[in-house]
């Protein structure tokens, strides 16, 4: 048995394999010649105008991979083949230059004339000085022109456009800077007088003295006990997110001047939560010991003991996301009423052995078993 993302074969040895009693669970399957030359990449890469490959050559990326649009497509043309387990990001022309292509992931083209930035990208006073004379930047998720002393006019003189399908800007300079932008970015105003506030930054009693009581802040957030005497303290807070909002502390939510995309009251867990294991046995005294009663989910086998009843495991179960439910025939209906995305239910002896990758391990008594980043055949 070989688990892997990419296997190389040569003509002989896939003859052998396919007489062999192996069994391949395998994203990718290549047939290459002996002096094949392989690269192996582990985490992101990036190919570039200084990039070079021999003739030929299979290049493996464990990770996410880029493509610069300095890049000669003869550099490309190179390479006899590309496996890559993440995302692929290239030119839109050079998606056709590459002869045999694998992508696990997302495969995601850009305008070939662009030079790319971070994912996330907000220009910074010094960014009109180093930028290029009519020079298109690409930004895969958003801009944010939020730094305050940011030179837009400098930007637009220099004939600069962003290609990004969003960008922040204050509500005072929203008009100055649509130049900046393409008809199909959308445009994310922030409130006039009002500190724009990153995901990554933590929402304490230091924020409010660094960025004052206006605020706008970009994802979700948590009201906490924590931070309900900050929220008093704002004047006005907006949220371009999800306000997630405890069920206790809903009518101080109500009092507080806050503006948000969507609003979600988040209700108390009481009951006792079992989840992420192999195997599961739910017998009377965890079931009686759980007052609030109790959550199953991700785990692999659930057994429910004969001596509870039905109707308790209609009252005080819920089963989540198991593989497996092994339980009496009394208690099939009930189990099946409080379950949710539950592939077998039954008796152990009407469950039988278990299937997939356990069933294969436990009946195969001599199996080679390679799980590999790299296994050349």
């Amino acid at each position: 048995m070989i688990n892997t993302d990419l296997l190389l074969v040569s003509a002989e040895s896939r003859g052998i394999l396919e007489r062999l009693p192996a069994i391949c669970n395998t994203d990718n399957t290549l047939e290459v010649d002996d002096n094949a030359n392989l690269i192996f990449q582990n985490g992101n890469t990036e190919i570039n105008s200084r990039s070079s490959f021999p003739n030929d050559c299979i290049l493996a990326v464990n990770g996410n991979l880029m493509i610069r649009s300095d890049t000669s497509g003869q550099t490309l043309e190179t390479l006899r083949a590309v496996n890559v387990t993440g995302s692929l990001l290239c030119p839109a022309s050079f998606l056709t230059c590459i002869k045999d292509l694998y992508v696990t992931g997302e495969i995601k083209s850009y305008p070939d004339n662009c030079i790319v930035l971070p994912p996330v990208f907000t220009p910074d006073k010094y960014f009109h000085l180093r930028a290029k004379e009519g020079q298109k930047y690409y930004v895969e998720q958003e801009v944010r022109l939020t730094d305050p002393d940011i030179n837009t006019e400098a930007l637009k003189d220099k004939k600069i456009q962003f290609v990004s399908p969003r960008f922040f800007v204050p509500a005072e300079t929203a008009a100055d800077v649509l130049g900046l932008f393409d008809e199909t970015a959308s445009i994310e105003i922030i409130p006039q007088g009002c500190a724009f506030i990153g995901e990554d930054e933590e929402f304490n009693e230091k924020l409010l003295r660094k960025y004052g009581n206006h605020l706008y802040l970009r994802g979700d957030l948590d009201l906490t006990e924590e931070t309900i005497p900050l929220f008093s303290r704002l004047e006005s807070l907006y949220v371009s997110g999800t306000l997630f909002v405890p069920e206790n502390f809903a009518d101080e939510y109500n009092q507080m001047n806050i503006e948000c995309r969507t609003v979600k009251i988040v209700k108390e867990e009481k009951r006792r939560i079992l989840e992420n294991r192999p195997r599961v046995i739910l017998n009377k005294d965890i079931l009686t010991a759980s007052s609030h009663g109790i959550l199953i989910q991700n785990c692999a086998v659930l057994t429910i003991d004969e001596n509870i009843s039905p109707l308790e495991i209609l009252d005080c179960v819920e089963i989540v996301n198991c593989a497996r439910v092994d339980c009496a025939e009394s208690q099939k209906a009930a189990v099946y009423q409080k379950s949710n995305n539950v592939s077998q239910i039954g008796s152990r002896e009407e469950n039988g052995e278990p299937d997939g990758m356990p069933g294969i391990l436990l009946n195969l008594s001599e199996t080679k078993m390679i799980n590999a980043d790299k296994y050349v055949l």
